[in-house]
């Protein structure tokens, strides 16, 4: 019988791109067809009343599951253009809104008559209206500060429109530092970015 392997997004992730395409890799070959009447999308946000959006199911393909896993394997249980489903909602996603994808029970592969064991869910949030969260620091001096956003910015964009005073003498960062987003906390809805280097020192606020 078909089970759930893997997802794209994974359950539980945040600031999943709006016009997303969401993947969701079985142990066996699965047919569109026969799957679209048992996949739901719904969505919510502010905690309204969950919104059913309706969805296309499609098989992938080789690009797009290299670009969902960052690899194309020949092994057995690899994702594959036919263990992988692509689902596309019929519109796209909004920001600020939790999603939760539902697979119902009794979902059947290509082939056989055995269907999914139970209803598997997964569940994932889109982008955040852009927010500063605000600053901090350690409770002693010398540290480094710490600066809190709702969504990921590349570090390279952060310095270019920061400005501080007195100024922190941040030092040149290492080359491959300036791509990197921060670290993301999806508990929180939020992302964090140590000024690594950046000290504030006594007498300096």
């Amino acid at each position: 019988r078909p089970s759930l392997v893997d997802s794209r997004p994974r359950s539980g992730e945040a600031w999943i791109s709006l016009d997303a395409r969401l993947f969701l890799h079985f142990n066996l070959p699965m047919d569109p067809l026969k799957a679209r009447k048992s996949v739901r999308l719904t969505e919510s946000s502010d905690g309204t009343e969950r919104e059913d959006i309706p969805v296309g199911l499609r098989r992938p393909t080789i690009e797009e599951i290299r670009g969902a896993w960052g690899y194309v394997g020949e092994w057995e249980g690899a994702p594959s253009t036919s263990t992988v489903l692509v689902v596309k909602p019929s519109r796209p996603l909004r920001k600020d809104a939790a999603y939760r994808l539902s697979l119902e029970e009794g979902l059947r592969a290509a082939e056989g008559e055995l269907g999914l064991l139970a209803e598997r869910e997964m569940s994932f949030e889109t982008y955040y209206s852009f927010e500063f969260h605000g600053a901090e620091l350690a409770p002693c001096l010398p540290a480094e500060p710490a600066l809190y956003f709702s969504n990921p910015v590349r570090f390279e964009d952060l310095l270019k429109h920061m400005n501080a005073e007195p100024g922190l003498g941040l030092p040149e960062p290492d080359r491959w530092r300036l791509s990197q987003t921060g670290d993301r906390d999806p508990g929180h809805r939020r992302v964090s970015y140590e000024l690594a280097g950046a000290q504030l020192k006594p007498g300096q606020e």
